[in-house]
């Protein structure tokens, strides 16, 4: 969009690595991995993922009170699009933490819910382009 409506690239950012996945798993066959292990690994990821949207969503909507004080109007309303979707998948997000807290990190819950989430997001990546196999 932008390289379309303005002739240039998005300006470079500082984007944060997450490393979500401790260290000491790298090295780890996983059922080496104890179930408290696991359970706060869960936890501390989704955590992470509600964060990260909150912090998107975040920066999504100042770019978006920036865009239209500049007078940007179409930008900013590609930009209220951006917003709604990251808002869509936080309300996701902190449905299923609460979820998860709800059942303490029931492992073989967890193991039963991954498989609809993974189809979940096997759709959506037709609409971004990305294989998540």
């Amino acid at each position: 969009y932008h390289i379309n409506h303005f002739g240039l690239l998005i300006p470079p950012a500082e984007m944060k690595v997450m490393d979500v996945i401790p260290g000491a798993w790298r090295k780890t066959p996983r059922q080496d991995v104890s179930i408290s292990t696991k359970r706060s690994a869960i936890k501390a990821g989704m955590d992470i993922w509600c964060g990260w949207e909150r912090e998107t969503k975040k920066l999504y909507e100042q770019s978006y009170t920036q865009l239209c004080g500049a007078g940007e109007i179409a930008a900013a309303c590609k930009v209220r699009e951006m917003v709604a979707d990251v808002d869509m998948e936080l309300k996701e997000a902190e449905r299923m933490a609460l979820r998860l807290q709800a059942i303490d990190y029931d492992l073989p819950a967890v193991m039963l819910m991954q498989d609809d989430l993974h189809e979940q997001y096997r759709e959506r990546e037709k609409d971004v382009g990305v294989d998540i196999c």
